[in-house]
């Protein structure tokens, strides 16, 4: 539809930064409507270890505001990138987080831990 997230995988990986346009391709991943969750997915496996996507889906956790089943789904996600790609081994070895992202993500984590 219309509002649905970014249906290319560059436009989703920069949407993983942004952590509003992030919020809604969670919403969107609890659609009723199986293509715009199909989207919001595949808008989410686009983003899989991009710059800044640990940093926003941390923003997005921490966030009172938001919904809570979008909070836990940030949260999920998260804990999942961070398990993957923080200190990748085997055939990932070698390809995980550079250090301005884990940089960046513990100033995040320690802030919503803070607030």
């Amino acid at each position: 539809g219309a509002g649905s997230p970014h249906p290319n995988p560059r436009g989703a990986m920069q949407a993983a930064s942004d952590a509003d346009a992030l919020y809604r391709i969670l919403c969107c991943s609890y659609s009723p409507d199986a293509a715009e969750r199909r989207r919001a997915e595949e808008a989410l496996l686009a983003a899989d270890r991009s710059p800044a996507f640990l940093a926003a889906l941390l923003r997005v956790a921490a966030e009172p505001r938001a919904q809570a089943q979008v909070r836990l789904a940030a949260a999920i996600q998260f804990k999942n990138q961070a398990r993957r790609w923080w200190a990748p081994v085997g055939d990932k070895f070698g390809q995980g987080f550079g250090d301005s992202d884990k940089v960046t993500a513990r100033g995040e984590l320690l802030a919503a831990v803070r607030a």
